[in-house]
């Protein structure tokens, strides 16, 4: 496991991509925990699709109130501030359960909030891509293609669609990961010497719970979320980006991989954009200059890294150097 999750750092490490995302709006803020940046993604998805089902609305299409997908997402906006308020309240009480060192601290994560039954139906309406993708075949049967504003909705929709199926299939695998760690938990608060020796270390559980934090904070985790935050890190990562482009898009990309392929992605999208395709060269200019700075920041890691390696080879060469 650790060769593995080794192997993966040094291929993100010698892999180079560098994007260029345009957003409606900068937080400055990091990542929420797992359940808190999961409902964020969809609640973005959700807006997204609503704010497009209105645009389509206006061209004038009839878009029928029966479709399986809207009714979802309706749900879901009514819903959403109650979603996040029992989110915050589970979080509440199981920080405390953590603190008092009760076998409730194992019983959380994505899994615990999501198979709640006033959440469990919404969200897997919300997720179905049957359901979206007949929307998408019904309305984009309507369109006119040679319209350049019906061919952007057909291209939203398709998007959306592509968005909606890696939510869906990163759910799968964080419930995966949270049910099995929550299991892990639930057989160690089982055990009598388990329970001994978490009573022993009480008088250090503060300092011990401000060293899991900084740990959790350098891998991207929520502080005060518990082991069912458990994810590998490819999983890690596609969550983060999901959530970073939850309010957004690349609208430039470009890869460089160690056995010489190199990539160049531009998204047309940009020029679709009503609000920005004026700016589209003065953005492309933007993202050249995020290309020159990204090179030059990969080339430190690889030496870095190259660096490290000779001086552990010498080292096991010669262990007495």
């Amino acid at each position: 496991m650790a060769g593995g999750r080794i192997s993966e750092l040094i291929s993100d490490a010698t892999n180079l991509e560098i994007n260029s995302v345009l957003v409606d709006g900068i937080s400055g803020r990091k990542m929420p925990g797992v359940t808190g940046a999961f409902l964020e993604i969809i609640s973005a998805w959700v807006h997204q699709f609503l704010e497009l089902k209105k645009e389509l609305e206006k061209e004038p299409l009839t878009i029928k109130k029966n479709y399986s997908i809207v009714t979802a997402a309706e749900k879901w906006k009514i819903k959403k501030e109650a979603f996040f308020e029992s989110w915050a309240f589970q979080e509440k009480k199981e920080m405390q359960a953590a603190y008092e060192g009760k076998p409730l601290a194992w019983k959380r994560g994505l899994s615990a909030f999501v198979e709640k039954e006033s959440v469990k139906n919404v969200l897997e309406n919300v997720l179905n891509v049957q359901d979206m993708d007949s929307f998408r075949a019904n309305v984009g049967s309507k369109l006119n293609m040679e319209k350049e504003t019906h061919r952007y909705y057909s291209m939203e929709m398709f998007r959306l669609l592509r968005v909606q199926t890696r939510i869906g299939r990163l759910k799968d695998r964080l419930l995966i990961a949270s049910k099995s760690d929550e299991a892990k938990g639930e057989d160690e608060s089982s055990s009598d010497w388990v329970e001994k020796v978490r009573t022993k270390i009480l008088e250090f559980k503060g300092k011990l719970r401000d060293l899991k934090n900084k740990c959790r904070r350098l891998f991207g985790l929520n502080p005060s979320s518990g082991r069912g935050d458990y994810l590998v890190n490819r999983d890690m990562q596609e969550l983060r980006k999901l959530w970073e482009l939850k309010d957004g898009y690349i609208y430039a990309q470009n890869t460089i991989q160690m056995d010489g392929d190199i990539l160049a992605r531009y998204n047309l999208r940009l020029h679709r954009d009503r609000l920005v395709r004026e700016m589209a060269d003065h953005l492309l200019d933007f993202h050249r200059g995020n290309v020159d700075v990204g090179i030059k920041h990969w080339h430190f890691i690889v030496e870095t890294l190259v660096r490290i390696a000779k001086a552990v080879g010498e080292k096991i060469g010669n262990p007495f150097r």
